[in-house]
């Protein structure tokens, strides 16, 4: 027997903060979209700014491709 079969209190709670989240994350994007429709086409970064975005996404691996607008997937070696 699974883990989450014997404590649906805790998969029901799993469940609905991962819709929660995946629902934050679709409504920060769609504001992040149009936000950097509103910005000149390139943004300059500074290193303190990439050394952040590094940081944050390396956990992400190579799935960070998929949500990287302004910087390159190459920055700092964000693999």
């Amino acid at each position: 027997m699974s883990f989450f079969a014997r404590n649906p209190l805790l998969a029901f709670l799993v469940y609905v903060t991962h819709s929660a989240l995946l629902r934050q994350i679709a409504y920060l994007k769609a504001e992040n979209e149009i936000l950097r429709s509103r910005l000149p086409k390139t943004i300059q970064t500074t290193p303190a700014e990439r050394s952040v975005l590094v940081r944050l996404g390396a956990p992400l691996g190579s799935s960070i491709r998929e949500i990287l607008k302004i910087v390159h997937y190459k920055t700092n070696s964000i693999r």
